[in-house]
């Protein structure tokens, strides 16, 4: 016999095999929530750009804009001075197979500005809206929110909280401050 040897073993590639399927038990579930965290930042970083907006809408006007529903709920902090650039769309809005009641439907594609004086009822103490950001603006007259929905497709409720996983139930949520006024119009 020869010293030559062309090929592979079969125990040779086997180990290979098994090298190979270890690193895809790892590596895929991480590329697969890639999306989702990526969603989940942006959504985090949408908000906060929505209340510096608002902010700087407040000091130009000693007032914050007036709560709307439907699509031009974000007109005011676009026209006649861009305070934002475009509307912002929530990233993880309602799902096209969600039926919504007539006239929501844009209230639920975009966030959402919720002022304390306008909503009063919808600031409870405790239950699952009672949580930090709530009680952070509640009583506060001139405050409010800006909310969407979270990746378990749930606007409202508790706050996302990744603890939880992922698709954790619970919506986004971020506190305005207490300003001078809300127009009420």
């Amino acid at each position: 016999m020869s010293g030559n040897r062309c090929g592979f073993t079969l125990i040779e590639l086997l180990i290979v095999v098994a090298i190979i399927g270890i690193l895809a038990a790892i590596a895929v579930p991480n590329f697969l929530n890639a999306q989702l965290r990526a969603k989940i930042a942006g959504t985090q970083s949408d908000l906060r750009i929505m209340v510096n907006a608002m902010l700087n809408y407040h000091l130009d006007n000693n007032s914050y804009h007036a709560h709307r529903d439907g699509e031009a709920q974000q007109f005011p902090l676009t026209t006649p001075v861009p305070y934002l650039n475009g509307f912002l769309k929530d990233r993880f809005q309602a799902p096209p197979n969600v039926e919504l009641a007539a006239g929501f439907s844009a209230s639920f594609t975009y966030y959402h500005w919720i002022p304390w004086n306008t909503h009063a009822d919808w600031w409870p103490l405790r239950g699952e809206r009672g949580h930090k950001v709530i009680l952070e603006v509640q009583t506060k007259r001139n405050a409010g929110i800006v909310d969407g929905w979270g990746p378990a497709g749930i606007r409202g409720g508790p706050p996302y909280d990744v603890s939880n996983g992922l698709i954790s139930i619970g919506g986004f949520f971020r506190a305005v401050p207490a300003g001078q006024n809300v127009h009420l119009y």
